[in-house]
């Protein structure tokens, strides 16, 4: 009977090993489903190089009603609205060479069957990158695949991060840009201008804007009116310093001022009227960031300006980036870069051209430093240290590294 007693006994131990071997297995391998959707309409406009054209536009926006809650093929609703609407237009005679081939296209159904491998091309290399940069994260079970409806790709994976930062890692394009800026005394006159003339041209101003209730000082222009209609800079406040003798002294760098958080949107808005624009550089983008500067405890931005290069583009791209990791140095946390030799040896042509000048570093749209350049450098490496945390920096070397997405995704559910 004691024999019995100790063989149930052994038994019941070692089911009960066996039961929190396979909870643990269980907790280790606990995956979360993500669902991502790219951005066909986006990838459509990059075939019409981007251009904002309204036949393009009315196209795209019947297309995406059509397609929300369909199936189907979105190149396919492309075409036969296309066909239904602007049949008499020829499709390839709007595209821009946008790839070999397009000059040997001869009718509509030609250029989506083009868009369609181009697109289907990029959901499998976006698929690839995905993977990367899950693996990169800690995950070892993945898995990455297509679903039923064009353009949506299903995950499932294990990773380590927590779910706002993977879903930030897995939609994130990952597009560096660095740009070339306008130091304050190359744009305050332009600035000057357009305020001028949006003083004088009444019918421009917003009709309800955000606040001009309030009179906004200017840093270091006590000496300004403040009795003049100043339109624009009742918005910016002016980074720049007036004289004992009146004269203007510009700052080194590129700030041009700072506009309250609740402003920015009416700021934006007079700079991009068209009538103000032709007052500008053709090749002036507007950038902005959070800024330290603060006044009655109100948040700001600081505004600088950004010198665009062939078509608009800025003068260096991520497409060198051959590694990308984050170290912390005392507690400042970095973001290494390096470049492949092609990338190194323009980096550094670009570095020789801005000395004592700032080049603003923007990722996937975002602003993120705009550094001095202090001196020339020999290695295609750079170092970028903006405030970020631990969590910011390394998941900003996982994007990176593991190479630009060619679509645009964005997260549906998790």
């Amino acid at each position: 009977m004691r024999k019995l007693y100790v063989f149930q006994l052994a038994i019941a131990t070692l089911f009960a090993i066996v039961s929190i071997a396979c909870s643990n297995d269980k907790k280790k391998t606990q995956t979360t489903d993500y669902l991502l959707e790219a951005d066909a309409a986006g990838f459509v406009m990059q075939f019409f190089d981007n251009r904002h054209d309204t036949l393009l536009l009315e196209v795209l926006g019947i297309c995406d009603s059509l397609a929300q809650n369909s199936a189907q093929c979105y190149f396919d609703f492309f075409l036969d609205v296309w066909e239904s609407k602007f049949s008499h237009i020829e499709m390839h005679t709007l595209f821009q060479v946008y790839r070999d081939g397009v000059n040997d296209i001869n009718n509509n159904k030609e250029c989506v069957a083009l868009m369609k491998d181009a697109f289907s091309e990029a959901t499998e290399q976006s698929m690839k990158i995905l993977k990367l940069r899950l693996q990169q994260a800690g995950a070892l079970n993945i898995s990455v695949e297509k679903t039923s409806k064009w353009g949506q790709i299903a995950l499932n994976t294990d990773s380590v991060l927590p779910i706002d930062r993977l879903s930030h890692v897995l939609t994130g394009t990952g597009n560096l840009s660095v740009y070339e800026t306008y130091n304050q005394e190359e744009i305050f006159q332009y600035f000057s201008t357009a305020d001028m003339y949006l003083a004088e041209t009444p019918e421009l101003l917003l009709k309800s804007p955000t606040s001009h209730e309030e009179s906004y000082e200017y840093s270091n222009l006590e000496q300004r009116n403040n009795d003049i209609n100043t339109p624009l800079f009742d918005l910016l406040i002016l980074d720049i310093v007036i004289g004992e003798n009146g004269n203007v002294e510009y700052k080194p760098g590129c700030v041009i001022g700072y506009c309250k958080k609740t402003l920015i949107a009416d700021l934006l808005y007079y700079l991009q009227l068209e009538e103000l624009r032709k007052l500008f550089p053709r090749d002036m983008l507007v950038a902005w960031m959070p800024s330290s500067y603060s006044q009655s405890d109100e948040e700001y931005y600081e505004i600088i300006t950004l010198k665009t290069h062939r078509d608009g583009k800025p003068v260096f791209t991520g497409e060198y980036i051959v590694s990308a990791n984050s170290e912390n140095n005392n507690g400042n946390h970095y973001l290494n870069l390096e470049f492949d030799d092609e990338g190194a040896y323009q980096f550094k042509r670009i570095i020789q051209q801005n000395v004592n000048k700032s080049l603003a570093i923007v990722i996937d749209g975002r602003l993120i430093a705009y550094p001095m350049v202090l001196s020339e450098i020999d290695e295609g490496k750079i170092s970028i240290s903006a405030g970020f945390s631990a969590e910011e920096a390394f998941d900003m070397a996982l994007i990176l590294g593991s190479g630009a997405l060619p679509l645009t995704y964005k997260l549906l559910s998790n």
